[in-house]
């Protein structure tokens, strides 16, 4: 599998360090590309640097950012990212399984999608039985 992550800072090694151990290629985006390129070559493995900004072109894209920022990004990737968030095709579509809950509160449809306000938010579990959520605009 081919990962962007978004993001040079303690999660996006993180995230790329077990993505990379996994035998996967990564390709690290910051905004400061000096720093996206020593951290790569810290790291062992299929990995590449470049800026916020550059093309997406890889097969997931994961968000590494700081709360703040993730606005600021999305926007700026709206046109690439369109259709590959929740529901989108593009989380059912790599074969992770969304957690589907009957709750009168978090009730999700038959994709495992809940609409919240304006997004949507999806649950899934990591191979260590971790409980992750991903959003779709703005499901704060």
């Amino acid at each position: 599998m081919d990962i962007t992550i978004i993001g040079t800072g303690n999660m996006g090694r993180g995230i790329a360090t077990r993505a990379l151990a996994g035998g996967q290629s990564v390709t690290l985006l910051g905004t400061d590309t000096a720093k996206a390129q020593a951290l790569a070559q810290e790291l062992s493995g299929d990995v590449r640097a470049g800026q916020v900004g550059d093309p997406l072109t890889r097969d997931v894209v994961i968000l590494a950012l700081w709360y703040a920022a993730v606005d600021d990004v999305l926007r700026g990737y709206r046109d690439q990212l369109e259709g590959k968030g929740a529901g989108g095709g593009g989380v059912n579509s790599t074969g992770v399984t969304l957690e589907r809950y009957d709750d009168p509160v978090l009730k999700t449809d038959e994709k495992g999608i809940h609409e919240l306000g304006d997004g949507r938010v999806a649950w899934f579990s990591d191979p260590d039985g971790n409980t992750c959520a991903i959003e779709e605009g703005s499901a704060r």
